[in-house]
């Protein structure tokens, strides 16, 4: 009978002292969660007038918890040294070190306590239950440890998410585009980065606008479709205010830069980090989602197990670990974003890694893309009375100024020719086919055939034998007219990239069907095709029309992925679910691009293809250890007695797991 009595008395003081760390943990978290909203309403006094703050969104409080992850890390390692210390030395520490655990636990239970408020079943609700009930059995060793490895998790997300920042605003900077810029009238060729307020930027046709500013000489035709959606392009005259990103189609301007070139590019890491920042969110919100469908049955197999005891119910719904997940799938994907980025791939957007598993076809531009972007000239056919240097001067006084891949090519043979070029006076780019310039009050026209006929210049039957020659070479033809009159052509020859067949090749081993789309004639593109074994190809497409055959594509329900380099694929790269450009592109396909090949290699298209499935496998593998953890759990509480320091255990060995598997691939990296 004493015994008795005895064992109810020590069992009744066990509770108490269990019942008193609950008490402990849930005042201290409740205490600290309340200093934090007082520094925040500190911070709010110092808003504008009329101002008032409002309860913290979701992904505030989750910034909440990462920013705080470093002392909340902290403090759970003090729980835990002081939960094992009261352990083996002295019992009252045990209790005690539930203060720095409610510390810790603070942002885990505002942020469940959100949405309970919302009436919504979140996973973070059943972690709170899981933690409280390990407190009130007394368990705070392998609580506090528990504790101590998600937020290592939590630390390791902040960390991790820094560092990729960091990289991709590293390459954005390497990657400095170069403008004219008028000091002291000096015309001088200055990096972005170099660009200084209130300087005078120099623009021609066909050039895409770098920075904003203010029209202060010239006039101008701009598209601003990127920006604003209208298709109409806008007059600009001296007074304008113009934007960055959109493209001058004719006209000659001279802007005032009213935001700096840093600026400028600062605002383009801005756009990425956004767009990383935002996948990052959609990936915390799914990998949640499918961690709370769990919830309603971990609850009907916890109600279940209370049929065998109370104790095997708690035990069950503690075994419920898929909050793991919130953690190793984002973690996962920064990891392999870094891996991109160290290995000179520039992926703006996380989705672009998980949806290239989709891609069933992929689209390249020719020129410049599967062929070097930078063409030779060829030979050189002036009209009778015309030398071959007259002729080259006026195309290279036409493409003077112009970034794109066959004026580079034009400039490069007149540089190496030694032929003086004079500044234009007007000019005018219709996208995709010429240019038409004023040098002197003569007229220069430099594009294609299509683009003299359609400007009304009348060509010669004598140079029908040189196309014919040039077509069946694979070779282009630039011409050009004088003041209304044809006055010869300039063969351009495309150089295919040596890695390109491989490319194909390699592409065509995973199911991929590739296709070709360009703008040249029908010879050279069929003859590039059936060197490279492709079986489909588009020639002679506008630039809408490109457009329009990725959206056919698509309509067929295949997932197109579309790599181009020319101001001409712009609305084509857009329109595509993927689209992969090169770091020597215009700048108007880089932007619209969602992936950049850094070192200007096709062979890094293939690489891509095996980050994203690499990724897609790690992903699973961090499910998988979250799942078959949690089926551990449940399992050995219903068949083989499983404790409550077993469920937490285990929990423990798998976050830890789950963590170390997502860093994986930044380990082998090193």
């Amino acid at each position: 009978m004493v015994s008795v009595v005895f064992k109810c008395t020590a069992s009744s003081r066990h509770f108490m002292i269990h019942l008193l760390g609950l008490v402990v943990f849930t005042s201290s978290s409740a205490l600290f969660g309340l200093a934090e909203k007082k520094r925040r309403q500190g911070q709010v006094k110092r808003l504008p007038q009329g101002v008032t703050p409002g309860e913290l969104s979701l992904a505030e409080l989750q910034q909440q918890e990462a920013e705080g992850s470093q002392n909340a890390l902290i403090a759970s390692g003090v729980a835990l040294a002081m939960a094992v210390a009261g352990h083996f030395f002295y019992a009252p520490l045990g209790v005690l070190s539930l203060i720095p655990l409610g510390y810790a636990s603070f942002s885990m239970i505002e942020l469940a306590l959100y949405h309970v408020r919302r009436r919504q079943l979140s996973i973070l609700q059943v972690d709170t239950l899981a933690l409280s009930i390990g407190v009130l059995s007394g368990v705070f060793t392998l609580s506090a440890l528990a504790s101590l490895i998600y937020l290592s998790g939590v630390k390791l997300l902040h960390q991790t998410r820094h560092q990729t920042k960091h990289r991709l605003a590293s390459i954005f900077e390497t990657e400095n585009r170069a403008v004219w810029v008028e000091r002291d009238g000096v015309e001088l060729e200055l990096t972005m980065t170099e660009v200084e307020l209130g300087d005078r930027v120099v623009l021609n046709a066909g050039e895409t606008i770098p920075i904003d500013g203010v029209v202060i000489e010239g006039m101008a035709t701009v598209d601003q479709q990127s920006l604003t959606g209208e298709a109409q392009p806008e007059e600009k005259l001296v007074g304008s205010q113009v934007f960055a990103s959109t493209l001058i189609v004719g006209g000659r301007i001279v802007v005032k830069v009213e935001k700096t070139g840093h600026d400028t590019v600062a605002n383009h890491i801005a756009l990425t980090l956004d767009s990383t920042e935002d996948y990052l969110a959609t990936l915390q919100t799914r990998s949640e989602q499918l961690a709370n469908r769990s919830i309603i049955p971990t609850f009907a197999l916890a109600g279940s197990a209370a049929l065998i005891s109370p104790a095997t119910s708690l035990v069950v719904l503690t075994s419920n670990y898929s909050e793991v997940m919130r953690l190793t799938v984002p973690l996962t994907m920064l990891n392999y974003l870094q891996i991109a980025s160290n290995e000179a791939i520039l992926i703006k957007d996380g989705r672009s890694l998980e949806q290239l598993q989709q891609i069933d076809t992929v689209v390249f531009d020719k020129t410049g893309t599967l062929t070097h972007e930078q063409p030779l000239v060829g030979q050189i056919y002036p009209q009778p009375g015309i030398t071959e240097s007259q002729l080259l001067h006026w195309i290279a006084t036409a493409e003077y100024r112009q970034s794109h891949p066959i004026a580079r090519a034009i400039l490069t043979e007149a540089k190496r020719q030694q032929l003086a070029l004079n500044s234009v006076d007007n000019a005018h780019y219709q996208l995709g086919l010429g240019l038409t310039v004023q040098e002197g009050g003569n007229q220069i026209q430099v594009g294609s055939r299509r683009f003299l006929a359609h400007e009304g210049v009348a060509l010669p039957e004598s140079i029908v034998a040189i196309e014919e020659a040039a077509q069946r070479q694979g070779h282009s033809l630039l011409y050009c007219a004088h003041n209304g009159q044809f006055v010869g052509m300039l063969e351009l020859q495309p150089s295919l990239r040596p890695e390109a067949a491989e490319v194909v090749r390699r592409l065509q081993a995973r199911g991929v069907e590739v296709m070709i789309l360009s703008g040249d004639h029908q010879l050279p593109v069929a003859r590039l095709a059936k060197e490279l074994g492709v079986d489909h190809y588009y020639a002679e497409t506008l630039p809408e029309q490109k457009a329009e055959v990725i959206d056919e594509l698509q309509r067929q329900g295949r997932h197109v992925c579309y790599i181009g380099d020319g101001i001409n694929d712009s609305i084509a790269l857009k329109r595509a679910a993927i689209s992969i450009s090169l770091s020597d592109a215009s700048h108007i396909a880089q932007d619209a691009a969602q992936i950049v090949l850094i070192k200007q290699n096709l062979a890094n298209i293939e690489r891509c293809f095996e980050l994203s499935a690499q990724y897609a496998k790690q992903c699973n593998y961090g499910v998988a250890i979250a799942g078959g953890a949690s089926v551990m759990g449940m399992t050995g509480a219903l068949l083989m007695g499983l404790t409550l320091p077993g469920s937490v255990l285990i929990y423990s060995l798998s976050a830890a797991t789950g963590l170390g598997v997502a860093m994986i691939p930044k380990w082998k990296m090193r």
